[in-house]
């Protein structure tokens, strides 16, 4: 089973209530049964985990904490390239789409980096 339903929120809240299977057997099924993160609950998990404000971490250089946003908003929050360069603050979607192909290459080499993506992914319940 795939883990991406596009259409309307009434679209996509209609498939999910179609699934049907084990859910305690099939994980990609309870995935697609959660409703996709906001933008809002993302920079806010970032706040605490940085503890810092959004707008300090998202503009330090070299700090990772709007990269990690980006790639929780595209993989969990359902945002499409565009709409995640607009809410970072203007950022064109070529831009969006190497920071986050350069963020999930170097999770897997960096780990203190793996480290806060997993906290952060807790403090969201993902």
């Amino acid at each position: 089973m795939g883990d991406l339903v596009l259409g309307g929120n009434d679209f996509v809240e209609r498939v999910r209530k179609m699934l049907a299977g084990d859910r305690n057997e099939q994980k990609p099924l309870r995935e697609m049964e959660k409703p996709p993160v906001d933008w809002e609950r993302i920079t806010s998990a970032i706040e605490e985990l940085w503890r810092r404000p959004w707008e300090e971490v998202s503009g330090r250089h070299g700090d990772p904490g709007r990269e990690l946003a980006m790639l929780i908003a595209q993989r969990y929050g359902g945002m499409s390239l565009r709409e995640i360069g607009e809410a970072v603050g203007g950022l064109r979607y070529p831009a969006v789409s190497d920071a986050i192909r350069r963020t999930s290459a170097r999770l897997k080499t960096d780990g203190a980096l793996e480290r806060k993506f997993k906290r952060l992914r807790k403090l969201l319940k993902l």
